[in-house]
């Protein structure tokens, strides 16, 4: 560890040229823009430049559809939105300045929740909705963001057949990513180039976005590798760059621009809260109909979320794992005057899972059957079956260890989002190059990158060497995010190298082993060679990457008196492919589980009439070491074919900890949560509901 790695916020020191950026952001929910007075900002002495949004007009970016303002112009639509930006010449007096722009508003009706939204009203959060790029037709009501349906079958004929039926609901509240190095960026538009330097996890969108919104050329933009410090899916719009192009166009000096943590916490995406109802039937012990039904408050704007529908990935996932003979899912996404909603970690199966497992355990307690002989006798996967067996294993030494303690286990699975990478490889005397368009989110995939490609060409890892390029127009890469990086741009690393392969020929143990390559090039007469690789995954095509799959045991202690528990031991057993970076792998594990365990007993993202409470991380609570228990972790195979296999591990762990949780609480007092965060107060509520406290 040498700390000496930089990220867009350190660049910010290079030049003493440099322009900062404040934000002034909107105080007001929901209100109509009646004045943006900034000659008190303009006359403190350091300040640069003061923008509005009637400076620049309307500009909307988006990833699936373009509804979020660059700067509010005529109204604002939650607390915390963009209004106007300050340059100074340093970040203090910018600041300064920020809270100095004298804003008037006319405050208007707002919706803080889904009972508002659902409410008597005539507000309408997004009236030219049908206007914007990427609207769909289907639009039945006005504050309807998206919605989304998966239909298999007659489910209310379905139930009718049923022998047995439950039902559940579940409610989930707003969380952040909160990753720990805040938003960044530098630009400088000085001359015919612009030059970025961002912590946006996709360069190439970002490039895109940055000619659409500024009317610049793509090719004028230069997006520079940099490295992100965490994402977790919060990095991936252009909350700063825009502005800061804007401000250096007119000041002809590199501007930078860095988040609070207030801002990021307040600004960024957000988990969607919501609830999701959960039917389901079953008939001589299979699951024979399952119904779900889940509404999602979205927040302001859509533009965060990238699937056409506009819902996050929640549907198909809570019974995934088991045969299901008749599904009726369907989901909606409104709009509110609420922090927007996007893709945090796992996005939808977070909520779904937590929901689906639940619901599994209590199917097999209403059926007199052990919750892990009940999931596998209705599994449909290879993969769990064998990781229920190996938890069944694990956890029966385990044993009844006093009162009030209990064990929950739940099973869950990771797919690679789709996506596109085309990776270079370049063959010289000294190594070889791979240059790559996925920047650094600090998961150590430059590593498996160069482990990959030792692996293939049978060469020292040391003779392996990375190099990012930030945004490039042949090199085409979908971003760091949704789990694809190891399964593609990983793929298109050994791709590139069997390319090289071809081109230098097969290893020769004759030629004494070591960097070969080197006297291969020289009996060539050539310096180098250089080749191109692609790694793609297309959901629901025969190549896509398979799933990954895993299971978590949890036992826990509860104190009845005050509700408070303990996780006392943790077992998480995973069904992965191909593990070519076995330290990576495991810290992905690790550190997947620490994170879901935070979402699911401390974060709560708190908002109360539309104003952020939990406004730092002192209030915005995150696990540390502390608070994580003694986890072991086990790998199953199943099949020889999936050794080969690069499958996704990112988003695998976190999502299991808060159904294994509530599971285990239940089996330890007979008490059922179905709300995250899961506290010790819910705990205690729910014991003195039911007259078990104390």
């Amino acid at each position: 560890m040498s700390g000496r790695r930089r990220f867009a916020a350190d660049i910010a020191a290079d030049t003493s040229e440099l322009l900062h950026v404040a934000f002034v952001l909107s105080t007001e929910p929901h209100a109509r823009l009646l004045d943006v007075d900034a000659d008190a900002a303009l006359a403190l002495p350091g300040v640069v430049a003061v923008m509005t949004g009637a400076d620049i007009g309307l500009r909307l970016f988006g990833r699936s559809l373009r509804d979020y303002p660059v700067l509010a112009v005529d109204r604002v639509l939650f607390a915390g939105q963009r209004v106007a930006a300050v340059a100074a010449e340093d970040p203090e007096t910018a600041h300064r300045a920020a809270r100095m722009v004298d804003v008037s508003y006319e405050p208007l009706s707002p919706l803080y929740d889904l009972e508002d939204v659902f409410g008597e009203h005539d507000v309408e959060l997004h009236p030219g909705a049908q206007g914007y790029e990427g609207a769909t037709d289907d639009h039945p009501f006005g504050n309807l963001q998206g919605a989304d349906v998966v239909v298999d079958g007659d489910v209310d004929a379905a139930f009718a057949e049923c022998d047995h039926v439950r039902e559940d609901t579940f409610v989930f509240d707003r969380v952040h990513s909160a990753p720990l190095e805040p938003h960044a960026c530098v630009v400088d538009a000085r001359g015919e180039h612009v030059s970025v330097w961002s912590s946006n996890k996709v360069p190439n969108r970002l490039r895109a976005d940055l000619a659409l919104l500024a009317d610049r050329a793509v090719g004028d933009i230069h997006v520079h590798p940099t490295n992100i410090g965490g994402d977790f899916g919060s990095k991936a719009a252009p909350y700063l760059e825009v502005v800061c192009l804007l401000l250096s166009e007119r000041t002809q000096r590199p501007v930078a621009a860095r988040m609070t943590y207030t801002e990021m916490l307040g600004t960024t995406a957000v988990r969607h809260p919501g609830r999701l109802r959960l039917r389901t039937g079953l008939r001589q012990g299979r699951i024979h109909a399952h119904e779900a039904e889940a509404i999602l408050d979205g927040g302001a704007f859509a533009a965060i979320k990238p699937r056409a529908t506009r819902v996050v990935s929640i549907l198909g996932h809570a019974y995934a794992n088991y045969e299901v003979c008749v599904r009726d899912e369907r989901a909606m996404t409104v709009y509110s005057n609420n922090p927007p909603g996007g893709h945090v970690r796992s996005p939808g199966e977070f909520q779904s899972v937590f929901a689906g497992e639940s619901q599994v355990d209590l199917l097999a307690r209403t059926c007199g059957e052990d919750p892990i002989a009940f999931r596998l006798r209705r599994t449909t996967v290879p993969e769990v079956r064998g990781i229920l067996e190996e938890l069944r294993a694990g956890v029966q030494p385990w044993g009844g260890d006093g009162p009030d303690v209990g064990v929950g286990v739940a099973t869950f699975g990771c797919r690679a989002g789709n996506g596109e990478s085309v990776v270079a490889a370049r063959a010289t005397s000294s190594g070889v190059v791979l240059r790559v368009g996925v920047p650094d989110q600090g998961s150590g995939m430059y590593a498996t990158f160069r482990l990959l490609a030792a692996q293939a060409l049978e060469i020292p890892r040391e003779a392996v060497h990375v190099e990012a390029i930030g945004a490039d127009e042949t090199l085409t890469d979908a971003g760091a995010g949704s789990s694809r990086v190891t399964a593609v741009v990983g793929s298109a690393c050994i791709d590139a190298c069997s390319r090289l392969l071809e081109e230098l020929g097969p290893p020769d143990p004759d030629e004494g082993g070591g960097y070969w390559p080197a006297a291969r090039l020289e009996r060539m007469g050539t310096p180098e060679v250089s080749v191109e690789g692609v790694g793609r995954n297309r959901r629901g095509e025969a190549a896509a990457v398979k799933p990954t799959y895993g299971g978590l045991a949890l036992q826990v202690t509860v104190d009845r008196m005050t509700g408070q528990f303990v996780i006392r031991r943790a077992m998480l057993v995973v069904a992965p492919g191909r593990i070519a970076n076995p330290v990576g792998f495991r810290g992905q594990l690790e550190g997947g589980f620490v994170y879901g365990l935070s979402q699911a007993v401390l974060e709560r993202l708190v908002v109360e009439q539309g104003q952020l409470v939990t406004a730092s991380l002192g209030d915005y609570k995150l696990a540390c070491i502390g608070d994580v228990p003694p986890l072991e972790i086990r790998h199953v195979r199943v099949g020889a074919e999936t050794e080969g296999e690069l499958r996704a591990v990112g988003e695998l762990a976190n999502i299991g900890v808060a159904p294994a949780l509530a599971n285990a609480i239940d089996d330890a007092v007979g008490v059922r949560i179905r709300t995250l965060p899961i506290t010790g107060e819910d705990v205690w509520q729910a014991l003195r509901s039911v007259g078990q406290e104390g």
